[in-house]
């Protein structure tokens, strides 16, 4: 889970980063800071996923879908992230599983 959780939030950090001045520029005054903040939020929520906490890059998502109505060109950007975060999850939890059993 950690590997793959990190990866999704980082990729979702850097589609973030890059659509700061667009966002920005469709927007004036709040697209460019909401995906900003959604930039920053992903890359905090990367750093806990590599110590296997899932609630902070759900509370990601969950806030990603939510701000995006505010910038309506980041919907999509923000439901394909969740749906590969809650995938990220089932088959990281998966993957840990089989690990584990593997190691015993």
């Amino acid at each position: 889970m950690r590997v793959i959780g990190s990866a999704t939030l980082i990729f979702q950090a850097i589609v973030f980063a890059l659509a700061i001045p667009v966002a920005a520029a469709l927007r004036p005054g709040v697209g460019g800071w909401v995906a900003a903040v959604l930039m920053v939020m992903a890359i905090i929520g990367a750093f806990t996923a590599r110590r296997g906490d899932i609630v902070v890059g759900s509370a990601t998502q969950v806030v990603s879908v939510v701000a995006s109505f505010f910038t309506p060109i980041a919907i999509p950007l923000a439901l394909i992230f969740a749906g590969l975060w809650v995938t990220a999850v089932y088959y990281g939890r998966k993957a840990d599983a089989v690990d584990a059993q593997r190691a015993t």
